[in-house]
């Protein structure tokens, strides 16, 4: 008896999940007594027919253009008596949905609800898009893991060729680490179409625009957090480089996973250009951790934000309110080591008499303007606080700074008026004056505990009302510097009758021009005998310098002591005491030697 079994590309029975645009080979299983074919495509998808390549051989060829389901239809010995059929179905499932269409004369398929299974999947399916159309089909242009961010990079051809031939964007990676995220269209990728994970490059896949995603990781997650787009192309509660709000945590299931609202329509509200006028009293409440409102400028290099007044009036251009509870900082600014971090000019007037004239204003409730620098190790000057440069240009008032803990750095523009500057204990202060400094008025400097340092080269100056006199760094070295001391309080003796050096009566203090004070008790050991004490300096007596003392009968000691002031004295050369004695012998008890060095 002749058998009607029809395979598909060698597989006896229907083929649910065929190629699309791909030869497909028809057969019958034959098993004696089979002598003519008839085959049918009895249904097929809308759109130009695809045809076998024969009806009445035993094995045809087709190619399926389309996506759906053909119906195909094989008689063996059609009206002979012993007539076989055969019915199968050759499915193409939806390339975007990975579903397929029943045919229209398929009745049967395999299980007990038959075909209607696959109806009742796309009425699902169906209801699903209608009610969440934030749901797109996207090919990937590269692999992409699950739930990862993406923009709408290119526009790519499925189906080229073909009748149903169609046209969908095309999704890559998109992290916050370029500026143009807070503009560019974005999605999170779910899935492939079939549901496969992580996302193959090429492949179609799930794609939400907007909507509810379910079960992202999101460390720390809390409910009614805003979520950004991270520098790796996550989701996350914190904002990568360039910041792009895409939704809020509306559920936190479980630590560290999110129920996250979605939005990758339109750009960072907090990027938008405000082109409205504001209307005056009207509150804008806070909406993101960041900040009430944010302005970011990536395409140009025109003003991030400007305050134009068009109207008279002493109320500010811009006020600010600390509430009491407020423990932050009205303005912070984080500069980029380039640009200044403020800049304050004011332009127009030149009455420093009128208010509106200066860049800026302190007004306080007392009399005292903190400036404070906080400490930023390796940024800048090492342990530099507060450093304030003025232009060149005419006298200002007086001023007075101070920078406890830390050097304060004064730069004075030519012709200053009176200065008055004070470091406090722990500091130094260093005055550096520029070209053409004038004499000032009443003058003050107060460099507490440490050091006054005038850099090399340079010089300042104390004015009195009919006093002027230039500082130099040599000059302040000298006024500022600790004088030289050496003291002794064993008794020295000598018996030499031509000068000889005092033990520990030497001091080497350098170049320069010195106070010299010297003080001690002598005695000697035999009556009307002399002790004579002289200042040496280089091994040369200063002459001026010789005293002596002569013993009497009634007292064998006495103190003796002189002061005086040595000039050109070179680097290298000593200023010491040498004595002598007429006879016998000259004792020096407690003795003191100082040199303190001059202008």
């Amino acid at each position: 008896m002749p058998q009607a079994l029809i395979t598909i590309g060698g597989t006896p029975g229907s083929d649910e999940d065929l190629p699309i645009n791909t030869l497909v080979q028809l057969d019958n299983v034959n098993i004696g007594g089979e002598t003519t074919f008839l085959w049918t495509i009895t249904d097929q998808p809308e759109g130009p027919a695809d045809a076998l390549s024969s009806t009445t051989i035993q094995n045809p060829i087709f190619t399926p253009l389309k996506e759906g389901t053909y119906r195909i239809r094989l008689e063996v010995n059609k009206g002979l008596g012993d007539e076989k059929i055969d019915t199968v179905v050759a499915r193409v499932l939806q390339l975007k949905t990975r579903e397929g269409i029943p045919a229209a004369d398929e009745t049967t398929e395999a299980g007990s609800k038959g075909w209607k299974i696959r109806v009742n999947e796309w009425l699902q399916l169906v209801d699903t898009m209608r009610a969440d159309p934030g749901l797109f089909v996207a090919e990937a242009g590269a692999p992409l893991a699950v739930l990862t961010v993406v923009e709408f990079s290119d526009v790519v051809t499925i189906k080229s060729g073909l009748p149903g031939e169609e046209k969908l964007p095309e999704i890559t990676l998109k992290n916050a680490t370029t500026a143009d995220v807070g503009t560019v269209l974005l999605g999170v990728v779910i899935s492939e179409v079939d549901g496969t994970t992580p996302i193959g490059s090429g492949n179609l896949a799930i794609t939400r625009q907007f909507g509810l995603i379910l079960g992202v990781s999101i460390p720390g997650a809390i409910v009614g957090d805003t979520v950004f787009v991270s520098d790796t192309g996550t989701l996350d509660r914190v904002s990568g480089t360039f910041q792009r709000r895409v939704g809020k945590i509306l559920n936190v299931p479980s630590a560290g996973v999110a129920d996250v609202s979605f939005n990758g329509v339109g750009g960072d509200a907090g990027l938008a250009s405000l082109q409205t006028a504001y209307v005056a009293g009207n509150t804008i409440a806070q909406t993101s951790v960041n900040g009430t409102i944010i302005f970011q400028n990536i395409a140009d290099d025109t003003a991030l934000m400007r305050l134009i007044r068009t109207f008279a009036g002493t109320s500010p251009a811009l006020d600010i309110v600390m509430d009491a509870a407020t423990s932050g900082n009205a303005i912070a600014i984080l500069e980029n080591g380039v640009a200044f971090g403020l800049s304050l000019k004011a332009t127009g007037l030149s009455n420093e008499n009128n208010l509106s004239s200066f860049g800026i204003q302190f007004v306080g409730a007392d009399n005292d303007y903190d400036f404070r620098g906080i400490a930023n190790p390796g940024v800048g000057s090492s342990g530099r606080l507060l450093n304030i440069e003025g232009a060149p240009g005419g006298g200002g008032d007086v001023t007075t700074l101070g920078g406890p803990g830390a050097p304060v750095v004064i730069r004075a523009g030519s012709a200053g008026a009176d200065g008055g500057f004070g470091g406090n204990a722990g500091a130094n202060l260093s005055l550096r004056a520029g070209a053409g400094t004038g004499a000032g008025a009443d003058g003050i400097v107060d460099a507490g505990f440490e050091d006054l340092n005038v850099p090399a080269g340079t010089s300042f100056q104390i004015g009195g009302n009919a006093l002027s006199v230039d500082f130099t760094q040599a000059k302040m070295d000298a006024i500022l510097r600790t004088p030289d001391q050496v003291t002794a309080t064993g008794d020295t003796t000598t018996t030499s009758p031509t000068d000889v050096f005092m033990s520990g009566m030497t001091i080497t203090p350098g170049a320069g021009n010195y106070f010299v004070k010297f003080s001690s008790s002598f005695e000697h050991s035999t009556n009307s005998e002399t002790i004579n004490v002289s200042l040496y300096v280089g091994g040369v007596q200063v002459a001026h310098t010789e005293r002596q003392f002569q013993r009497g009968s009634g007292s064998s000691g006495a103190g003796l002591s002189f002061e005086a002031y040595v000039t050109g004295v070179t680097g290298g050369q000593a200023i010491e005491l040498r004595w002598r004695t007429s006879a016998a012998t000259a004792t020096a008890h407690e003795r003191t030697f100082v040199v303190k060095q001059t202008v």
